[in-house]
């Protein structure tokens, strides 16, 4: 444009994976509009789908109780809902009783650690 000034160059044109990506995030964002507002602190359908999924899959395994538990930390905002699902499964009769001992022991000890985090650090 100036006499010895900078040159335009146009950007660099993206990849067709680049395309697909930003496709991708396009249509999810689309999505998650057209999805009715969700209250906060509550699970959507779908959500509440997958923990009891997830409960009623559950094994005494620690890496299965460890998803489980991981999975309601990343919904902790809705953690009255998880706590009443949680209930529900541990209160009917075919839920096995290793199954709850474990998780109850789990809980437990998590609780327990994380309390005592809490202590040490204020203290």
């Amino acid at each position: 444009m100036f006499k010895n000034g900078s040159m335009w160059k146009p950007p660099p044109r993206h990849s067709k994976s680049d395309l697909k990506i930003m496709k991708q995030a396009l249509e999810s964002s689309v999505a998650a509009a057209a999805e009715p507002a969700q209250k906060r602190g509550q699970l959507s359908n779908q959500q509440r789908d997958k923990l009891e999924d997830m409960l009623r899959g559950l094994t005494v395994e620690k890496e299965c109780i460890g998803s489980c538990m991981h999975w309601c930390l990343q919904h902790a905002d809705a953690a009255e809902e998880i706590v009443e699902c949680i209930g529900e499964s541990l209160s009917i009769l075919q839920t096995p009783p290793t199954v709850k001992v474990r998780w109850a022991a789990e809980l437990l000890y998590n609780l327990l650690v994380s309390l005592s985090l809490h202590v040490t650090t204020n203290s």
